[in-house]
């Protein structure tokens, strides 16, 4: 992606304001500068740009937008030149990942205890397990009931752990988004992707890999499964919802006998915008509030988030947030 494409989509917007109700921070500021249209306008008449630093990189603006402007290719553009942290080489990095959350987690006890991420693979393993970079070091119990599932189907796979690149994108950092797909496009070999965090599978598709959500991967192939019901309702993270990828979410629930309460926006965005919410940025926690409000009135017994950045967001706020792996039985 290059200035001159994020210039051009730029041009697209005709300043409708269809964008503006979909965008949480819009939704809680009520300032035109917090909303999408503003932000563009920012960009395309070379005003500061400081006001994308607040943005949580939802993309629900381009759901709503009639003009299709491809909003993310102006934002990474321009939180390349505002944001002051990037957090590239630590994700890339499952050690250091695991030493920054460890020191996160003296101020910010609702982290899980970091863990060595899982290496696993059986011999000619043909369908590959993503965890995604958090999901492996802080949600590895996850991955372990994965591989354990897929073994009592009859399915081997090999647990490839790395970064999709999404949190690069939040930095700015596109090339190297960019070589975490290409790393894992070369150690996939072909096989189909089962990715356990969402928002990782919606990149991945983007880019043209054949990758699927736990979930997703479960209703395609027609596999069993079996668990315990609960009353649940359902979180759809943000960049998961380009690709519909909620509505497996719900069928693999259905099938394992839970009752899901849909709340009032199933997509509005959690609050953590990539990192925001470890940086307790005031516009994050607040629409963080909005979406806790939503999850408590549906009286559910807990949300289900296939995304762990927004499950480490709903355990900060109180929350009991699973996974569709935590219900399963293998």
């Amino acid at each position: 992606m290059t200035l001159e494409e994020a210039e051009k989509e730029a041009l697209k917007c005709v300043h409708c304001g269809f964008c503006l109700e979909s965008c949480p921070t819009y939704n809680v500021t009520r300032n035109e500068l917090f909303s999408p249209r503003g932000r563009v306008l920012a960009f395309r008449e070379g005003k500061s740009l400081e006001v994308f630093a607040s943005c949580l990189f939802c993309r629900r603006c381009e759901l709503a937008c009639p003009s299709g402007v491809n909003y993310s290719k102006i934002y990474v553009e321009a939180i390349r030149r505002v944001r002051k942290l990037d957090v590239s080489s630590v994700v890339e990095s499952p050690k250091l990942l695991s030493l920054t959350l460890r020191a996160l987690r003296r101020s910010r006890p609702y982290l899980p205890e970091p863990r060595e991420p899982l290496t696993h693979k059986d011999e000619r393993a043909e369908v590959v397990i993503f965890p995604g970079c958090v999901t492996s070091v802080l949600f590895r119990g996850l991955v372990e009931k994965a591989v354990k599932y897929f073994r009592a189907v009859g399915i081997k796979t090999e647990v490839v752990n790395g970064c999709c690149g999404l949190a690069h994108l939040h930095s700015g950092n596109e090339e190297g988004a960019r070589r975490a797909v290409e790393r894992l496009r070369e150690r996939a070999k072909g096989r189909p992707i089962v990715g356990l965090s969402s928002n990782c599978v919606a990149r991945l598709k983007e880019e043209g890999l054949e990758a699927y959500d736990f979930a997703e991967f479960v209703v395609k192939r027609g596999l069993p499964v079996k668990g315990r019901a609960e009353l649940v309702t359902v979180h759809d993270s943000c960049h998961a919802s380009h690709f519909g990828l909620g509505k497996y979410t719900r069928e693999a629930l259905r099938m394992l006998g839970a009752k899901v309460v849909e709340m009032e926006e199933p997509n509005y965005e959690c609050g953590a915008g990539g990192y925001s919410f470890i940086l307790n940025d005031d516009v994050s926690e607040a629409v963080s509030e909005v979406k806790k409000n939503m999850i408590a009135k549906t009286g559910a017994e807990a949300v289900i988030s296939t995304n762990p950045v927004c499950t480490l967001n709903f355990l900060r706020k109180g929350l009991r947030a699973l996974h569709v792996l935590d219900l399963m039985e293998a």
